[in-house]
């Protein structure tokens, strides 16, 4: 039986100055009517200890007589303004289920209010690069539009619903798409074992006895520099606010001009800085589902100990968690199978004996006391994540051909979007310059050395 997967594809949209002012109208109007609709329900709290609105299609079904109340809620598409009850029941709902916590009233400044179209047909339109977005009516109950552009293609699956949302002052089109992914034969010979970590992005040991060693992306470093300097400029703008006294005697600090240009200047870096990382773990997940059917992966969470060492990547968001969720999707829509593995121990034992020491994370090299063997401490952690996968039966057929494994370094570049090999070691250098010399090149055999470049 085939699996249906859904996923997003997010386009931009191309709007005049006028239709921008005209979707953030529909934005603010559906966060007004989002806070009332909060405030209706908690009335109601504070009244019977209970809240009719939040059974069945209630708190959808009063949308109607506050439209007859405000007018103005006419000029806005049906399927916004029925989602915004719907939006708000899920947040209670979550709420009650302890996942959330109480819902709160929305600010439009802080985020903008999408306009959710929860039907294909019904709302938007797309034909070739053309979007028509149909609004609510008029005072003469005819139809309002905007015609805009998109800049890409829209892939040709089944369309489920659509999103608009705003990003730094540009539009976006959210649209859910639905494929039929048909399921694939796994081939559980052709795995991979990953051991992340702070030092390196991961080590990784697959079926082949190649060890592959992902360096961290290093591009964001500079950003991060940049994140740090406009914090600090930005943060030193507080001292300029101004304290503003209403007519009620309430007093409220007004920031500086200064402040808010450094704001959205550190807005439009921590997008540049998500964007990159996004690509980053897409192209390493769609490299390794390509090669690998069976990813094992450990779930790695920093110590309280490496928390204190390594602050800096946890304060700018360390990218191994959003690695990992990316791996996660890209496998579900390869037909690929990832195993998350607990790392409890991993480090400490030795894949050969089992034998368990604790050892500092400055040795990077796994020295065991009982059996003697050397081996790099990343590669032994991923050795036991294998056998905790059960994917492999022991790490002593790994340890017999060391002298065998193909060890390399891989990095990737975000300019060119491509992955290349920083570092093979000496003995399979000799080998490719061998083949190659001989001019007898062995497609699959040279395919394994450089499926990653």
């Amino acid at each position: 039986m085939n699996m249906i997967l859904t996923f997003n594809q997010k386009v931009e949209l191309i709007l005049t100055e006028s239709e921008k002012r005209i979707i953030d109208s529909q934005s603010r109007t559906l966060n007004y009517l989002y806070n009332m609709l909060l405030d209706k329900v908690e009335t109601e709290y504070k009244e019977k200890s209970d809240s009719t609105l939040l059974k069945g299609y209630n708190l959808r079904n009063l949308i109607p007589k506050i439209k007859e109340e405000k007018p103005y809620l006419y000029t806005i598409h049906s399927s916004p303004l029925k989602n915004v009850a719907l939006k708000l029941k899920q947040s209670y709902q979550m709420f009650f289920k302890g996942i959330n916590n109480h819902p709160h009233y929305l600010s439009f400044k802080r985020k903008f209010f999408s306009l959710y179209y929860d039907e294909p047909n019904k709302g938007i339109k797309i034909k070739e690069d053309k979007v028509r977005i149909s609004l609510g009516k008029d005072v003469n109950n005819n139809r309002l539009y905007i015609n805009a552009h998109i800049k890409e293609d829209i892939l040709p699956y089944k369309i489920k619903n659509f999103r608009i949302t705003r990003d730094n002052n540009k539009y976006y089109l959210i649209i859910c798409l639905q494929k039929e992914q048909v399921n694939k034969t796994i081939d559980r010979n052709k795995f991979i074992a990953i051991d992340p970590n702070h030092k390196n992005m991961f080590v990784g040991v697959d079926y082949l006895g190649n060890t592959i060693e992902l360096n961290n992306f290093s591009s964001i470093k500079f950003l991060d520099k940049e994140i740090d300097k406009l914090k600090s400029k930005r943060d030193k703008c507080k001292k300029q606010s101004k304290k503003i006294v209403t007519i009620n005697n309430h007093f409220y600090y007004k920031a500086s001009k200064k402040y808010y240009r450094y704001n959205n200047a550190l807005e439009r870096v921590y997008k540049k800085r998500r964007e990159q990382i996004k690509c980053f773990c897409y192209t390493i997940a769609n490299m390794l589902t390509d090669k690998y059917d069976i990813i094992a992966i450990g779930d790695y969470v920093p110590s309280k100990t490496e928390v204190r060492q390594i602050n800096k990547v946890i304060i700018n968001e360390s990218i191994i968690g959003k690695f990992r969720k990316t791996l996660k999707w890209v496998c579900d829509k390869k037909g690929k199978e990832l195993k998350i593995v607990d790392e409890y121990h991993t480090t400490k034992e030795c894949c050969n004996c089992k034998h368990e020491e604790n050892k500092d994370p400055t040795i990077r090299e796994f020295t065991c006391p009982k059996c003697g063997i050397k081996i790099e401490r990343d590669k032994n952690s991923a050795i036991n994540i294998a056998e905790k996968a059960k994917i492999i039966l022991s790490g002593s057929d790994y340890l017999m051909k060391e002298n065998n494994f193909i060890k390399y370094t891989i990095s990737y570049n975000y300019k060119n979007n491509k992955i290349t090999i920083d570092k093979i070691n000496d003995y399979y250098e000799n080998i490719c310059e061998s083949i190659i010399n001989m001019n007898k090149l062995n497609p699959s055999l040279f395919d394994e050395i450089y499926r990653f470049a």
